[in-house]
């Protein structure tokens, strides 16, 4: 189907507003977990192009060394939300032993402390404690568990207090499915479905965004499949001052087939749009972060950074999640993330059903976020397309974007 692309169009979205800020240079973040707390693994990284560094909480040489080459950068510490660990680094007879705390590890609740003082702090299933699937020694905590939210947010504000690099917590699994990680992904004992599940994670988030901003750290959950629960990403981020999305926009593609972008239903794709909008209107900082199968997934990478280029206001933040221990400028291994688009001159409109546009003052971003239908555009005036060549029609296949610059 052939289109005629007039900068023109529907409103589409709560705000993007034509007063929306010049898109940054700096919109985007880096993570870093896993692997020596050894400042030299940034020699390679332009550090002032990143405004918000995501690392591991033993990382505190690293934490300064960015901190000292950029001063305004935000670095947030990683915490689990809902496991309790043992230490395999060390030997089995010294996973209970001498400091047994959350100091420096990925952890906000010890296991030993939790094994001998707490035992309903874990998750059960027919009676027994269990380890998330797929990950070893990571024993399933109980966000809701009488006492646990309180202690989990001590521990983690100490770390935070004896750690002046760090400007916040990055608290992974704020978990919207219940069996996201129990045995066959069953319900656990204490929850009978998600809604259940969901409101122990609300109250858990609630009480520690809280405490934790009260104390002026920022917060920020990672909130995977949050859009597949109408309200979900509000209702988990109205304590927290931001949020993250593991998934956006695109699951990656496939050793086989690296450009291949999994379906997403039309409506989740929206709800991610958003979600940018969300955290834009009510001064919370956003991540969105595409999965780009350790970035050989060029399709994904465009698809996610023109979708986030739709509902952008200038103040969020965008990223590619590649290998967490392989330190890689991903920023400067794409020009596109260099090109100088200016401000936009409009909010994204739908030229059709599944079919988007914002203009800027420099350039047009076209996503075609249909999962079946391919699109031929035609455009207003030529504009230069990814790989310089000026260009008056595109074609969008299904799932497919364009970035286009005068």
């Amino acid at each position: 189907m052939a289109i005629v692309l007039l900068l023109v169009g529907l409103v589409s979205g709560s705000r993007s507003s034509v007063e929306a800020a010049e898109q940054s240079a700096d919109s985007f973040a880096f993570r870093l977990f896993g692997g020596a707390d050894d400042p030299g693994r940034l020699a390679q990284v332009d550090v002032s192009r990143y405004r918000l560094f995501l690392l591991s909480p033993y990382m505190r040489k690293i934490a300064a060394a960015v901190k000292e080459a950029r001063a305004d950068a935000l670095v947030y510490v990683y915490k689990d939300a809902s496991s309790a660990r043992r230490d395999l680094s060390r030997p089995a007879s010294e996973w209970c032993n001498a400091d047994g705390g959350t100091i420096g590890r990925d952890w906000g609740v010890d296991y030993c402390d939790a094994v001998a003082n707490h035992p309903k702090w874990f998750l059960t299933v027919h009676g027994d404690r269990f380890e998330y699937a797929g990950y070893r020694s990571h024993w399933h905590a109980d966000v809701g568990a009488p006492d646990y939210k309180e202690r989990w947010t001590a521990n983690v504000l100490a770390e935070l207090h004896g750690s002046p690099a760090f400007d916040g917590v990055f608290v992974d699994n704020q978990l919207t499915k219940i069996g996201a990680y129990t045995p066959g992904g069953v319900a656990p004992d204490q929850y009978a479905d998600d809604r259940a599940g969901q409101a122990a994670y609300q109250s858990f988030i609630d009480y520690a965004g809280s405490q934790l901003r009260n104390a002026g750290f920022g917060v920020l959950a990672n909130m995977a499949d949050a859009r597949l629960f109408a309200g979900l990403w509000d209702r988990y981020s109205a304590q927290q001052s931001g949020g993250f999305d593991e998934f956006w926009t695109t699951f990656g593609g496939t050793e086989t087939e690296p450009d291949n972008l999994p379906a997403y239903e039309p409506s989740g794709w929206q709800v991610q749009l958003a979600e940018v909008e969300t955290a834009a209107a009510t001064g919370k900082l956003g991540v969105f972060s595409a999965q780009t199968s350790g970035g050989r997934c060029t399709e994904c990478a465009r698809y996610g950074y023109a979708g986030f280029l739709l509902a952008d206001d200038g103040t969020q933040v965008f990223m590619e999640s590649n290998v967490d221990a392989v330190v890689g400028d991903w920023v400067a291994s794409r020009d596109m993330y260099d090109w100088q688009l200016g401000k936009p001159t409009g909010r994204r409109t739908q030229l059709e059903p599944n079919l988007h546009q914002r203009a800027f003052e420099h350039g047009l971003v076209l996503v075609n976020s249909d999962p079946d239908t391919s699109r031929r555009v035609t455009l207003p005036m030529p504009y230069r397309d990814e790989s310089g060549r000026s260009v008056t029609t595109v074609d969008l296949p299904a799932r497919r974007a364009r970035i286009l610059r005068t």
